[in-house]
């Protein structure tokens, strides 16, 4: 019930009171549906069998009503079930997003992209009956069941009780089969997961993979995961299915014994046939809610894994730390005797580093040395397993998100821009900003804006698959420098730059940089002359400070 209400996301008595409107419109469904077939014996017997013509459109007229009444409350049923399911999958979409957008990299270490995709778009429209129509059609089949059952004992005691027995047989089945399609759902579960982060990999990384002649493993590999995926669901549908055809064995058994019983009697005088068939197309009407309520059970089996792992994400603790200090003296850092590891891995060993505020600090060493791990810790997405790192004399944990991210202008070693136009991804926060400061910028970092297609309003495709590694890296300069901010963190800002371009775009970091704190990343020696002081990472725990 914990994790129903946690995925649920509405207030749990609004739910409640939703889910019990739903219901009344089932039920009052429910009861015209079970009230119809008793007007064909009606017509057979006193109509049909009499002559009597004003009894036959008499009840005629009544089952037309009833019928109307039944489509009508069949139609409100449906429409109030799809609201509360809408409203309810879109908070728990909000929530997991927003959830994911704060994660740390403790929580990728435990989910790949496209476990979390599955989860997103498959496994949270799966429970949309589950949370709706399911919880009420329990209620209402249970109570057609027992309606039913009670009305053919008392009929008949001999037919009633088979066909009780039946239904009990029938739910043993269903709890056995029940237990195989969890287990089963787990298995399929994991290989959606696996196909889905395969695809997106390879799919973004396809320009890669045709260079590199990598096509044909990659597209075996891609067969062999569709494959496990096929299997697994077939072996999935072989259950469901199973529980399906034995509920339409207990159909047809509990029709045979209908017939054979109420043929006995009808032929001994103690049984109309009109009621013979009312009672055949109540057996019928049995087989109905019996199979919904084995067809919920397994449902519920079927979804308990997506259930599991919804809610493991909504409970992750793997997330960026939110403080809530909001102001600062000054802009200077402390890294205080701090260590780190990626899993068994040792990135930072006792590291400690001073910058004042106003300070350049270049960065520079091996691959895997720990410098682009200094700006994840920073910016908060990794933590330290040992010391400290203080902001303005006091722990960035303590600070808001929302106060660091304003304080921090960074730009990432890989560009990352959400398709759109040029200008969109400039000024990507749609602040009221003149497109002179836009061109102004783009000079100050030798960006040609008349050489793009439709100038700022060039649309910049997926992956910005349109764009040079050199024209992603001035774009990216341009729209940090577009908003003034103390601190910036830059890493390999000039990496795919030319030379020509690069020495532009120093002098002009000179000049956008006076003032501020700044931390620069990078291979190439040129950007670090504008720096005051070089941290050289020699090796994995030499840390070498040079004073330009």
């Amino acid at each position: 019930m914990k994790k129903i209400k946690l995925i649920i996301g509405i207030p749990f008595r609004k739910y409640v009171i939703k889910q019990l409107t739903c219901l009344t419109f089932m039920l009052i469904y429910t009861i015209l549906t079970l009230i119809f077939p008793g007007f064909i014996s009606l017509v057979i017997d006193k109509g049909v069998l009499t002559g009597n013509l004003y009894e036959i459109f008499k009840n005629i007229g009544i089952m037309f009503l009833v019928g109307i009444l039944m489509v009508a409350f069949q139609y409100i049923q449906n429409i109030s079930f799809y609201k509360l399911a809408q409203t309810i999958i879109m908070e728990l979409k909000n929530r997991l997003y927003e959830k994911i957008l704060i994660t740390n990299y403790k929580f990728w270490e435990k989910y790949s992209v496209g476990d979390i995709l599955t989860i997103m778009e498959t496994d949270v429209n799966r429970l949309e009956i589950l949370l709706t129509n399911t919880v009420s059609e329990i209620f209402v089949n249970i109570l057609i069941v027992i309606g039913i059952s009670i009305y053919l004992i008392i009929i008949e005691w001999t037919m009633g009780v088979c066909i009780i027995i039946l239904a009990v047989v029938f739910a043993w089945i269903q709890q056995k089969l029940g237990a195989k399609v969890e287990s089963g759902m787990v298995r399929l579960r994991n290989n959606i997961g696996e196909l889905a982060a395969f695809t997106n990999e390879t799919i973004n990384n396809v320009s890669n993979i045709q260079m590199i002649g990598y096509y044909e493993n990659i597209k075996q590999n891609y067969k062999n995961k569709n494959s496990n995926v096929v299997l697994n669901s077939l072996n999935q549908l072989r259950t469901i299915s199973l529980s399906r055809i034995i509920g339409m064995g207990f159909n047809v058994i509990g029709i045979i014994i209908v017939i054979l019983v109420g043929a006995y009697k009808v032929i001994n005088g103690n049984m109309s046939i009109g009621l013979l068939f009312s009672l055949t197309v109540y057996v019928q009407r049995l087989y109905s809610p019996i199979i919904n309520i084995g067809s919920s059970y397994i449902n519920i089996k079927n979804t308990m894994p997506i259930i599991n792992r919804i809610v493991s994400v909504l409970q992750s603790d793997d997330y960026i730390h939110d403080g809530t200090l909001q102001n600062i003296q000054k802009n200077n850092f402390d890294i205080n005797h701090v260590s780190f590891s990626y899993k068994t891995k040792e990135i930072l060993n006792d590291f400690c580093l001073q910058i004042k505020s106003g300070d350049i600090v270049g960065i520079v060493g091996k691959n895997g040395s720990g410098k682009s791990t200094i700006i994840k810790l920073i910016s908060g997405f990794c933590e330290p397993n040992k010391g400290e790192i203080l902001y303005s004399g006091t722990n960035i944990r303590h600070y808001s998100l929302c106060f660091i991210r304003s304080q921090f202008g960074v730009m990432l070693q890989k560009q990352f821009f959400l398709s759109g136009s040029l200008r969109d991804i400039i000024n990507s926060y749609r602040n009221s900003i003149d497109d002179n400061q836009i061109y102004e910028l783009a000079d100050l970092f030798n960006l040609d804006i008349s050489k793009f297609e439709n100038g700022l309003d060039t649309l910049i495709k997926e992956n910005a698959s349109n764009l040079s590694g050199g024209e992603a890296q001035k774009i990216s300069l341009i729209h940090l420098f577009l908003y003034d901010k103390p601190v910036y963190i830059l890493d390999e800002p000039t990496s795919a730059i030319d030379q020509e371009s690069e020495e532009k775009i120093c002098n002009s970091l000179i000049k956008l940089l006076k003032g501020k704190t700044a931390i620069i990343i990078s291979h190439k020696r040129d950007i670090l002359k504008i720096c005051n002081k070089v941290i050289d990472f020699e090796g994995e725990e030499r840390y070498e400070e040079v004073n330009n």
